[in-house]
């Protein structure tokens, strides 16, 4: 296996894991004005909401005056998500919906389409305020407290949370106090989510690898015994009276018995699930009702909606007017909101939708389409002139017109796919290369950094990684696994990387006639017989077409990274590593890193790289950049474009790839890099876990339209 460096990724991938230094400030609501209206008597263009954690929202009459709809009826308005009606109140305070949290492995964003067309109307005319008898008693909520914080990523972390909160070695102890607020007598439940580091794959009857105890205010709550790693939820229930008023301490603790020599387990989260006195705050109340009775509605300020969000798609909304004595009556399992107009949330946005390109329409033909953010499209127009001018159809489109027209303005990597599937039906022409710019994290919600531009792939789940980011699930366009389209990605956070890159692969083309476009070098890490062996083989594919020539440094030799860059400035059309590998660097013995990389002087002389190891194309890292992304935006040289890999896998599958890679390169002198990578893709069996795995993790960082003779 050709396994990363285990002390140098560890090391990288804690320096994402500590807390942030300050808290991100509360989001402000980005309003864009509307676009012109075709018509006069045409219905105002269609907006996209989003919005962030469950809760009713308003759009006050001000601003639906200010995005054009101030003057629409009601009866002329509609909600939508994910393509169904979705209900709203439409009254002089303005338009309000209850909108549930939506949390995927790519957003934590919902997305709410509003309409001026007057069809399926699912406006609801608010009833009467359910007002309490005299005499009842107050209803009880249940209140799920939730304690977490997200500081470690856990790639194998294949059920739950990729993001854990601490980690700890048996015996070590954890503890942690809160606050129950508006505490009621009742019972209540604990659940305390670990990840277990260790753990034998059988663990023999009757023996244990984890051993842990868990106390409320000193008192024993749960002790379990456990075997194997990954996933373990413990729960207790809390009897009426476990839980105090004012603070209470939860405390993890290893006991240190377990057949395994250390015992090592990450605390993801602890929740507290207990009855509470609903409460007003800030304006509104939430309530999932325990026990019926009464919500107090006095000392609202403004006209009070109630709404019963228990089946958030077949809502009821209940308004009116409240004194100061007040109560509405409420019903047991069921989930409220009560709130004042001011007490509604905001979205986070209001935007048009983007319908221009009509990416829908059969006469769309382009056999060369560019997506990303209209900063980073901009940025890249060059490049698109010069594919144009050899002969392709260059379509630029906005990555939110994709979201707006395949996924209902909703982030998910499938609206791409769909677009390419629903291309491959209806366009003119199909797409023959894709290019995606942009870069994407791991970190999908921002717990330690934020991108500016993102662009996702899919998060795959791989046999010795983990979880990583594959951008071939785009081009896998029918019912088997093989990609049927080229796909490249430039990993650019800014409008400058790309400028970098475009330039970098108009250079390449510019040097097509120099010698050193016939030359190709394989790099062999020394640590282990068989990459040499493997390289040998890549070059010798190539017969007498091309020079070649092997630089295999010996196991621990000390000087290899300064032989490796003089190599690599020498100039040479391809350039192929086989080894060991990391996030930022070839070999143990660190045969070429990220700091050689960035340092090139080799502007004029371009190589495409080719990575036969592991990690190197990890371009998902939130704080640190891989040998993949250095390459392609080194300011005085680097490489035209890098094949790499973002996860763990054999030497024996990876030779499933360079194999037919070097044979594609050899057949078709004509042939772009797209071509020749998808050809081998193509010839990649399916059958195994290994080798599919080497499908899916192998990327192209750079254009698939790029020549390669």
């Amino acid at each position: 296996m050709r396994l990363p460096l285990l002390l140098t990724t560890l090391a990288l991938l804690l320096a994402a894991c500590a807390p942030s230094a300050a808290t991100s400030p509360a989001p402000t609501a980005v309003i864009v004005p509307p676009p012109t209206k075709a018509a006069p008597d045409a219905p105002p263009a269609p907006y996209r909401i989003v919005t962030g954690k469950a809760g009713v929202y308003r759009i006050s009459p001000q601003d639906l005056q200010s995005i054009g709809f101030g003057e629409t009826p009601s009866e002329a308005l509609r909600l939508t998500n994910r393509g169904q009606p979705w209900p709203f109140a439409y009254t002089q305070d303005g338009l309000f919906f209850y909108a549930p949290a939506l949390r995927t492995r790519y957003t934590d964003q919902n997305a709410f389409l509003l309409w001026g067309d007057g069809t399926e109307n699912a406006a609801l005319t608010p009833q009467p305020l359910p007002e309490a008898s005299a005499g009842s008693a107050p209803a009880v909520c249940r209140t799920r407290l939730r304690l977490e914080e997200n500081r470690i990523y856990e790639p194998k972390a294949e059920q739950g949370d990729h993001w854990l909160w601490q980690k700890l070695v048996s015996p070590a102890a954890w503890e942690q106090t809160f606050t129950p607020e508006g505490l009621q007598p009742g019972s209540g439940v604990l659940t305390v989510t670990l990840w277990a580091n260790t753990g034998r794959a059988f663990t023999p009857e009757g023996e244990f690898d984890h051993h842990w105890r868990v106390t409320l205010d000193g008192e024993t709550l749960i002790e379990e015994t456990w075997g194997g790693s990954g996933l373990r939820v413990l729960t207790a229930a809390l009897p009426a009276g476990t839980l105090r008023q004012g603070e209470n301490t939860i405390a993890l603790e290893g006991v240190a018995d377990s057949g395994l020599a250390v015992d090592i387990v990450t605390l993801d989260r602890v929740e507290v699930a207990y009855p509470s006195a609903p409460a007003v705050q800030d304006g509104a109340l939430e309530c999932n009702v325990e026990v019926e009775g009464e919500l107090p509605a006095a000392g609202l300020e403004g006209t009070p909606y109630l709404w019963d969000v228990t089946d958030p798609q077949n809502g009821q909304l209940f308004a009116g007017r409240a004194g100061n004595e007040t109560t509405l009556e409420v019903a047991a399992a069921h989930r409220y909101v009560l709130h004042t107009p001011k007490g509604a949330r905001s979205p986070l946005s209001l935007q048009p939708l983007y319908r221009s390109p009509d990416l829908s329409s059969p006469e769309n033909a382009a056999d060369y389409l560019v997506i990303g953010a209209p900063p980073l499209l901009e940025a890249a127009q060059p490049l698109l002139e010069h594919r144009a001018a050899q002969g392709l159809t260059p379509l630029a489109v906005p990555l939110q017109a994709v979201y707006d027209q395949f996924s209902e303005g909703v982030t998910d990597p499938e609206a791409i796919r769909s677009l390419l599937r629903y291309a491959a039906e209806n366009w003119a022409t199909l797409p023959r290369y894709v290019l995606l710019i942009g870069d994407y994290t791991y970190d999908t919600y921002g717990y330690q950094t934020e991108l500016a531009y993102p662009l996702p792939g899919f998060m795959v789940y791989t046999r010795y990684g983990g979880e990583t980011v594959s951008d071939v699930r785009f081009a896998q366009l029918d019912d088997d696994d093989r990609p049927d389209i080229a796909v490249g990605r430039i990993p650019a956070q800014t409008p400058e990387q790309v400028q970098t890159y475009v330039d970098k692969a108009l250079a390449f083309e510019a040097q097509s006639g120099g010698e050193w476009r016939k030359r190709i070098l394989a790099v062999a890490d020394g640590q282990e017989k068989y990459f040499a062996r493997d390289a040998q083989d890549f070059l010798d594919a190539f017969g007498g077409d091309f020079s070649t020539e092997l630089y295999a440094p010996p196991a621990d030799t000390p000087d290899a990274s300064p032989e490796t860059l003089a190599r690599l400035e020498q100039g040479d059309l391809l350039v192929a590593y086989f080894g060991h590998g990391s996030l930022n660097q070839w070999g143990k013995d660190r045969i070429f890193t990220t700091q050689e990389a960035a340092a090139l002087q080799n502007a004029d002389r371009l190589p495409v790289v080719v990575n036969m190891t592991c990690l190197t194309g990890l371009f998902t890292h939130p704080k640190v950049d891989s040998l993949a992304e250095t390459l392609l935006f080194a300011p005085e040289g680097g490489a035209a474009a890098v094949l790499a890999p973002t996860s763990l896998t054999l030497a024996s599958d990876q030779s499933f790839l360079s194999a037919p890679f070097a044979q594609a390169l050899l057949e078709d002198s004509a042939a772009t890099l797209g071509d020749v990578f998808l050809r081998a893709q193509r010839a990649v069996p399916t059958e195994n876990p290994g080798s599919r795995d080497v499908l899916l993790t192998f990327l192209l960082f750079g254009d698939p339209a790029l020549p390669l003779r």
